[in-house]
């Protein structure tokens, strides 16, 4: 066998396989979806609209399939206050949306003295401090 072009075949070979892990993705996806009774988009606080899926991608998957999706705005404890209230009021108007707001071992170990190690969400405390 004489290859003349190797350059193409590799190609031809990382593309195909780029195609294939894709469509796997997908495949994935759809039934995680078709799976699901609620979809959850978890979004960074940093950066809601670049973390956010495509408007597009999101009505897409809205409307084939019965499916409600809530937005979780995580990391509110890296950006101002002002700026979660904002966001919050911004994404609630397409979607239900929370704010979280990850735990740090040293806010766990001034609670008491309990500290995994692990981040835990702070969902309550999250909630009622994005909304001051």
């Amino acid at each position: 066998m004489v290859v003349t072009n190797v350059d193409d075949s590799v190609k031809t070979l990382t593309t195909s396989h780029g195609q294939q892990s894709r469509r796997a993705y997908l495949r994935s996806l759809k039934q995680v979806i078709e799976s699901s009774d609620v979809i959850l988009q978890v979004i960074d606080s940093r950066d809601p609209l670049g973390t956010r899926i495509h408007p597009a991608i999101e009505a897409g998957i809205l409307s084939h399939y019965d499916k409600r999706m809530v937005l979780v705005m995580n990391k509110i404890d890296l950006i101002p206050k002002k700026n979660v209230s904002e966001w919050l009021t911004f994404l609630r108007r397409s979607h239900p949306t929370v704010a979280l707001k990850a735990g740090t071992t040293q806010s766990r170990s001034n609670e008491g003295g309990k500290s995994s190690g692990v981040g835990q969400a702070k969902g309550e405390s999250a909630l009622s401090s994005s909304s001051a």
